[in-house]
């Protein structure tokens, strides 16, 4: 009987001492072990507001999250855990303002029926729904009650913007390039530049813009220039 025990302790403490060496030589990048591989969040975190009625709006590929200041940012697929913790998830900072007004999730949306933006162009008609702007080739119908998949076999091009869609058109393709646009010349000190849905500030006095892309400052002009405002405000 007590070998039986000395033998549970002595498998017990070589199984541990191995976790720790691997725990080591995997944390120290001597050795690269997949079964340590965490789920992490793929792509970028980029600061959109600070501070908006005590939360911060960050965003991660396709979606904002307004994460209560003083609370660190999880991993996306814990949906329980962001929910205890009081985190919103929305598709853009507008949209996630709302329910920071509202103290919850649960609003109702807006643009809830189709609204025609342009009509004709390229034989294609821009067509304004929620967040997102559709391209309708003519003589197709459009029922906003269909799954997106679905639109798309018909030739529908999904955008965020009516810029975007035309882009979309003018390629007859969805997979294009964000493109990279000056909206505004030296605002105090930064030029604001467009890229895909949001705005970036990159200072005047300094052309590369590759050290900067981390500073996104809104999803419009107005977000923007009342960002870089509260930011000069709080240097002074």
């Amino acid at each position: 009987m007590r070998q039986r025990e000395n033998r549970n302790i002595f498998i017990f403490l070589l199984l541990w001492s191995s976790l720790v060496i691997m725990l080591f030589l995997h944390t120290s990048g001597r050795v690269d072990i997949p079964l340590l591989h965490f789920p992490q969040a793929k792509g970028n975190l980029m600061m959109i507001e600070e501070g908006y009625k005590h939360y911060n709006l960050v965003g991660l590929r396709e979606k904002v999250y307004a994460i209560p200041q003083g609370s660190s940012f999880i991993h996306p697929r814990r949906i329980e855990k962001m929910k205890e913790i009081g985190i919103f998830v929305a598709h853009s900072a507008q949209e996630v303002k709302r329910m920071i007004d509202a103290e919850t999730e649960n609003i109702e949306p807006k643009n809830i029926e189709p609204k025609l933006i342009e009509e004709g162009y390229k034989h294609y008609n821009l067509v304004g729904l929620r967040e997102k702007v559709y391209a309708v080739p003519q003589g197709k119908p459009f029922i906003h009650t269909r799954r997106i998949e679905e639109m798309k076999k018909d030739g529908i091009f999904v955008a965020h913007s009516a810029q975007e869609a035309k882009r979309m058109i003018d390629a007859e393709t969805e997979n294009i390039e964000p493109k990279l646009i000056l909206k505004e010349e030296n605002f105090q000190g930064h030029n604001l530049y467009s890229f895909g849905r949001l705005i970036y500030a990159v200072p005047a006095m300094d052309p590369a813009l590759g050290p900067y892309w981390e500073q996104v400052v809104g999803e419009n002009l107005k977000e923007a220039k009342r960002f870089i405002m509260q930011k000069e405000t709080l240097v002074k």
